[in-house]
């Protein structure tokens, strides 16, 4: 084999590779691959501007070699499901079925929540029942009424359920390809025992995420295209991320963390327990209602890059005053039984604090 020979299978094993690895965890699409064909192409502009003529036929192989791995591995890894999203088949067309799907267990202690949704919004709320009740309505799509039906048949249901110490914990995913994932839309629907302390960890993408009447240790969200609601939510510890939502409801927690963007920040806060709170958006304002009494005391430190900055309590000093930041505290914070730690920022937007 010569070199030049060599040098392109080198790059076929690399990109083979490399491929592999990476399309083996990435949720591959249409948008990925034209991001490859952009590389590609660079690569091969670079060769020609900036290889002498000697070494660029070399290096070209190498190109050469490198791209078809990472192809092979495209498909090799995706299946033919990517093909057929890639010239439309797989998008899901005008035909349409939906279909529900129901469970429930008993629950006699702690309880651990886990979903991860895709397409569709995610509600968690608590009943009187001593059980848990969860219900997906599931939108499948197709090109043809009997492709809907067959892709709606061809949903599958992961919810697994065990005990973990004295801890029921479930998990509900699906068994889905990745390139598949746009012929589904899913509704989720999940109740709760009132009395059982609650774990929550949801995950969706284009959907909201909803949480109303929980109490427990810890909640963690994350989706995308979709706003928070959290009512009537205490814990201990809230970590929620989103993006182009907005974030409103009522909580309580020593430690929250609330990320978004493109949306508004709007939260009550009962001040009950002390609690550290950090509140970020973009695009949007945050607006704050806290419950005042003798024995709270609050540390701010609230920022905007295109807005105003209110604050409307009792007994503050200010260190820093301006229009788009202020740092304040109660007059006798430290020796406050309760204390209330506040970070916010935002850009393109007003933060209003008042009780």
């Amino acid at each position: 084999m010569s070199s030049s020979g060599g040098l392109g299978f080198g790059g076929f094993l690399v990109g083979l590779g490399l491929g592999w690895y990476i399309f083996t965890f990435l949720n591959v699409t249409a948008n990925v691959f034209a991001w490859l064909l952009i590389l590609a192409g660079a690569a091969f502009i670079l060769s020609a501007l900036f290889m002498l003529r000697q070494a660029r036929t070399s290096f070209r192989r190498l190109t050469n070699g490198f791209v078809g791995g990472v192809i092979l591995s495209l498909f090799l890894t995706s299946g033919i499901g990517f093909m057929t999203d890639l010239l439309g088949g797989g998008v899901a067309g005008p035909y349409t079925v939906e279909g529900t799907r129901t469970y429930s267990g008993k629950i006699d202690g702690n309880v651990y929540l886990e979903v991860n949704n895709f397409n569709g919004p995610v509600s968690v709320s608590s009943w009187a029942k001593a059980e848990y009740g969860i219900e997906l309505k599931i939108k499948a799509r197709g090109n043809s009424q009997q492709e809907a039906e067959k892709n709606l048949a061809d949903f599958q249901v992961n919810l697994n359920e065990n005990m973990v110490q004295d801890q029921k914990k479930l998990v509900l995913a699906y068994n889905i390809a990745s390139y598949a994932q746009n012929r589904y839309s899913i509704t989720v629907g999940v109740f709760l025992p009132a009395r059982a302390p609650t774990d929550l960890k949801l995950e969706s993408s284009n959907g909201a995420i909803s949480i109303e009447g929980i109490r427990g240790h810890s909640v963690t969200v994350t989706t995308t295209n979709g706003g928070l609601r959290l009512d009537d939510v205490y814990v201990d510890i809230i970590r929620c991320q989103t993006s182009n939502g907005p974030v409103t409801g009522k909580l309580e927690a020593t430690d929250t963390s609330i990320v978004t963007s493109n949306g508004k920040v709007e939260l009550t806060l009962p001040c009950s327990i002390s609690g550290q709170y950090v509140l970020r958006t973009s695009n949007g304002p945050i607006g704050l209602k806290v419950s005042s009494s003798a024995n709270t005391g609050f540390d701010l430190d609230m920022s905007t890059s295109n807005g105003n900055v209110n604050i409307d309590l009792p007994s503050i000093e200010l260190s820093l005053n301006t229009r788009t930041a202020k740092r304040a505290r109660t007059t006798g914070y430290d020796v406050k039984s309760i204390r209330i730690a506040i970070t916010a920022s935002t850009s393109n937007g007003n933060i209003d604090l008042a009780k």
